[in-house]
């Protein structure tokens, strides 16, 4: 295989597909065309996760890293700042909502037959119990519905009621009547 610049030493590999990026952008789209009005709920990106280089990542998270060989840190040493104060496991989006109520949203894709599913890492998970803790809401999105859901119960008024299918649950048929499993189309026999 050749490289797109037809290079035939380098192997050509595609890019793996950031699905979580994907779903926090239908997310951040969402919100920005369905809220009938843009200050009944205020939705924002924590910029935490981007790769960048090691003299900015150290001066932003004061060069916290693991150490292999060493023990796992607690909770509580992993949510001490340090640095310029970017935490390591911190939540994707913030939504700030009427009455002072803040809800803190991690954006994980699920499991299915394209991709494996979003696995939080130790970092997130530590960062959960931290803030849940507190007493502060943190929810999992695992699809733009489940923000959708979000701000119905938190009563935001939208635009569009619903952008997806509602799955009605049916009656199920009257006793004796029969059902065919299988449609057959009828040859027709053409005069000759």
């Amino acid at each position: 295989m050749t490289a797109p610049g037809g290079s035939p030493t380098a192997p050509y590999r595609r890019k793996p597909v950031q699905w979580e990026r994907r779903l926090q952008k239908a997310i951040v789209q969402f919100h920005a065309t369905c809220l009938v009005n843009p200050l009944d709920a205020i939705l924002f990106a924590v910029p935490n996760g981007e790769l960048r280089d090691p003299a900015t990542a150290g001066m932003l998270s004061g060069r916290r890293r693991k150490i292999p060989g060493l023990p796992k840190l607690s909770d509580a040493e992993l949510m001490r700042p340090a640095g310029l104060g970017v935490l390591p496991g911190v939540n994707d989006l913030v939504l700030l909502l009427r009455l002072a109520e803040v809800m803190l949203l991690e954006v994980k894709v699920p499991e299915n037959e394209m991709h494996a599913a979003g696995r939080s890492s130790d970092e997130q998970k530590a960062y959960r119990r931290a803030v849940t803790a507190l007493g502060h809401n943190y929810r999992l999105l695992e699809s733009v519905e489940d923000y959708q859901r979000v701000l119905v119960e938190k009563q935001v008024p939208l635009r569009i009621v619903s952008m997806f299918p509602v799955q009605v649950e049916m009656p199920p048929p009257p006793p004796g009547l029969v059902i065919p499993t299988r449609f057959r189309r009828k040859r027709r026999i053409s005069p000759k």
